[in-house]
């Protein structure tokens, strides 16, 4: 799941034409490994349907909330 939510904030930082490699880059990965940690403390595994992905399931929960939380830093660091 962190190379995911890396991969979620490289998106955002390609949008927003930050550098690879750059400092901007490594704070919005910051970003969104923070967001995953707060969502995996409010995830509720019994959400996840009889024979469904584990994975599949709090990924799905989670990528609005990495997503909105990176965009924001993005905007605040422009």
């Amino acid at each position: 799941n962190i190379k995911w939510a890396k991969a979620i904030a490289r998106g955002i930082r390609k949008h927003y034409r930050f550098l690879t490699a750059s400092q901007e880059e490594r704070d919005l990965e910051g970003v969104a490994l923070q967001t995953m940690w707060k969502c995996a403390g409010k995830f509720d595994p019994s959400r996840v349907p009889e024979g469904g992905s584990f994975d599949g399931a709090f990924r799905g929960w989670c990528h609005p909330f990495i997503k909105g939380d990176v965009q924001r830093e993005a905007m605040r660091l422009r």
